[in-house]
């Protein structure tokens, strides 16, 4: 259920989460997503370190694990991160967006239906603490609900959209990436085939600032 910005509090991600963590990981942890990993996990070298930047269930750390990565994660809901770390088997963080500090060590960093939850005048600041966890030339991917707009989720989680237009706007700024393309997918859980989700990939630019 939809409802409108001026109506609520401030969002409180990690609540909301916390008090739906069952349901979605349910709803979560099995989904295929080819089409990011073939974008992806080219980039990256033979057993390469990739953050998975609010990782939700622990589906991809869980893979990223299987397939030789060294894998890092960290996600702002305590009670997600429990289910996480016994899907997983992996020593996930709980860390906010806001609270990111992590040296240029990393080859990859994956932000898959993560950053939605950012309003998109913070998201270009949020960008570059992501981006500078980079090496020179790691490659960024995150996705985002597409459309314009904000609105709350049950009254309670803050979903920010953003469109080509936006998301281009939102990487420049954020001065430490350059963007190599967007694409779209429709919403692959059943019933929502309707919703639409933008994808996109960045590389760290080779300067670090």
């Amino acid at each position: 259920m939809r409802s409108p910005i001026q109506d609520n509090p401030a969002p409180d991600t990690a609540t909301w989460y916390d008090d739906h963590a069952r349901s979605f990981f349910d709803e979560t942890v099995e989904i295929e997503l080819p089409h990011s990993y073939d974008a992806f996990l080219p980039r990256i070298p033979p057993g390469g370190a990739i953050l998975d930047a609010g990782c939700g269930s622990g589906r991809d750390s869980k893979r990223f694990a299987e397939m030789g990565y060294q894998v890092e994660a960290f996600d702002a809901s305590q009670k997600m991160i429990d289910l996480a770390r016994q899907h997983s088997n992996l020593n996930i963080r709980r860390l906010e967006f806001q609270d990111v500090d992590f040296p240029p060590r990393f080859d990859g960093v994956f932000a898959n239906a993560s950053l939605l939850h950012v309003p998109t005048v913070e998201l270009p600041g949020i960008l570059k603490r992501l981006a500078a966890a980079l090496k020179p030339a790691g490659v960024f991917f995150a996705s985002f609900k597409h459309g314009q707009g904000e609105y709350f989720k049950d009254e309670q989680l803050y979903v920010c959209l953003q469109d080509e237009t936006s998301l281009k706007l939102a990487v420049t700024q954020c001065e430490l990436l350059t963007l190599q393309r967007t694409w779209t997918t429709p919403d692959n859980r059943p019933g929502r085939s309707s919703e639409q989700w933008l994808h996109m990939l960045g590389i760290r630019n080779l300067t670090l600032k």
